[in-house]
């Protein structure tokens, strides 16, 4: 197994609804008062962070968006879904990711017993330090790719090796998309990508359980390609 520790992450998760809001207009009240709840004196949620989508011609395209601190981080009501989005996030940052998460689960849940969730989508964009240039080498040429005629003909090429592939659980309750490539960040760390779809997580079961079901699928993922998350390394952060 290979070490790693996770230098910065972007994450994205949506929660599908069994249905769409077809009164969408209606609840944005509900919602940002939802928000306030939630993130009033957690996140000092301010009303010049909440934002509403006027110019919609559609459902499809309504939405209602809450930009923590006014920056690129946001929690997104769509008639069909509700996204959270924080891009690079920091080792230090993923605590506090968290727990947002889990107030906005379970405070959607409580103020919308109306709506169902269904499919849960969960993308992670992950820098991960390997330790060293040579460790990183060694774990990309594991996927390396023989020789054919035209890769060894002149003018020569260099053929970076990374690796990309679908896992499906057995029951049919998850997939998932696992790419592992060298990282554009620093040379020491490669970026791995994982696309998951739950298709079977029953709405009621709490965040804490969703979040384990979520993160074991992850982590598995990662020991797929023989990396394991440097557990250790990564609490001293």
């Amino acid at each position: 197994m290979y070490k790693y520790n996770v230098l910065k992450e972007n994450l994205h998760v949506d929660w599908h609804f069994q249905k769409p809001i077809f009164s969408f207009l209606q609840i944005a009240p509900r919602f940002f008062a939802m928000l306030h709840e939630r993130f009033g004196q957690m996140l000092s949620l301010k009303p010049g962070e909440l934002h509403v989508n006027n110019g919609a011609s559609s459902l499809g395209e309504a939405r209602l968006t809450y930009r923590m601190y006014g920056g690129n981080s946001t929690v997104t009501l769509h008639a069909d879904h509700l996204n959270f989005s924080v891009p690079g996030a920091n080792p230090g940052e993923l605590g506090l990711v968290r727990s947002i998460l889990g107030e906005l689960h379970d405070g959607f849940k409580r103020e919308f017993p109306e709506i169902e969730t269904g499919r849960v989508d969960v993308a992670s964009y992950s820098h991960c330090d390997l330790g060293n240039v040579e460790t990183v080498t060694e774990f990309l040429a594991r996927f390396t790719i023989p020789r054919t005629p035209a890769s060894s003909a002149t003018p020569a090429v260099q053929i970076k090796p990374a690796v990309k592939f679908t896992a499906t659980s057995e029951a049919g309750d998850w997939e998932a998309t696992v790419t592992a490539e060298p990282s554009i960040q620093t040379s020491s760390a490669i970026f791995v990508a994982i696309n998951l779809n739950v298709l079977k997580l029953p709405s009621d079961l709490p965040f804490i359980e969703k979040a384990a079901v979520i993160q074991g699928i992850t982590a598995r993922c990662f020991a797929m390609i023989d990396l394991e998350l440097d557990n250790a390394a990564q609490a001293g952060q």
